[in-house]
């Protein structure tokens, strides 16, 4: 007898606030490749930095394997980037958005992430799966204000 999986439709928000204005950030956003750990992005089409620009995400170590692909939907520069997340099937699988918002000195960035039909693994439930996905978001959100605020301000 075949187990069913069960799926679970899921949303994360991350914070963090960053020592740098949008203008330092925003590049950061647009090209996730340079400082995100564990995936890359590879561009296949369109415009990387616009509008149906098309992506497919894989392992830094094997990055000709495409794990699922991602298109720009949504850009304001500076402020906001909405990403479309689908399957090698061209199954939808959720929406990606970092705002970017002014705060004082620094800048708030939001990363949210709506995930549509996650698999639930065997023994596994679903707050379980959901605290493991908003810890990697939130990880993700520290490196990224770790990587801007490391650099030297004169190289951008």
């Amino acid at each position: 007898m075949t187990e069913t999986l069960e799926t679970i439709d899921f949303l994360t928000h991350s914070k963090v606030r960053v020592e740098a204005g949008a203008a330092t950030i925003w590049p950061h956003v647009v090209d996730v490749g340079g400082w995100r750990r564990g995936q890359r992005l590879v561009h296949l089409s369109g415009d990387a930095a616009g509008l149906g620009g098309r992506f497919h995400v894989a392992a830094p170590e094997a990055l000709d394997v495409p794990l699922y692909y991602v298109e720009n939907v949504e850009l304001v520069a500076e402020q906001r980037r909405t990403i479309r997340l689908d399957g090698l099937d061209g199954s939808f699988i959720g929406f990606a958005t970092w705002e970017l918002t002014p705060a004082g000195d620094g800048t708030v960035v939001a990363y949210d992430v709506y995930t549509r039909g996650a698999l639930l693994p065997p023994g596994r439930s679903a707050q379980e799966l959901l605290a493991g996905a908003q810890q990697v978001m939130d990880q993700g959100l520290v490196h990224l204000k770790e990587f801007i605020e490391g650099q030297d301000p004169l190289s951008g």
